[in-house]
């Protein structure tokens, strides 16, 4: 399916009253965003600026930090916003 001009998958999830829900599933971030760590991780410390290269698994990123490559979790990143 297309949305927003980009191929994402959508499941369909059906709680205890049998309302159902879609919820979207994909990459977060796409390739060679700044992003910005919301903890410290494998040696980088919090607030550390890195880009994103590539996708690890459905949650997760691989995330260049200078020279150093490392997987993280979706939910530990947030997007850098550049001050203009």
């Amino acid at each position: 399916m297309l949305v927003e001009g980009r191929r994402t998958e959508l499941i369909a999830f059906r709680d205890p009253t049998g309302k159902t829900t879609g919820e979207r599933l994909g990459p977060r971030f796409p390739n060679h965003t700044p992003v910005t760590l919301k903890r410290s991780q494998q040696g980088q410390p919090k607030g550390a600026r890195g880009v994103i290269v590539g996708i690890a698994a459905l949650d997760s990123f691989r995330v260049a930090f200078g020279g150093q490559v490392i997987t993280v979790g979706a939910e530990l990143l947030s997007l850098h916003k550049v001050a203009r």
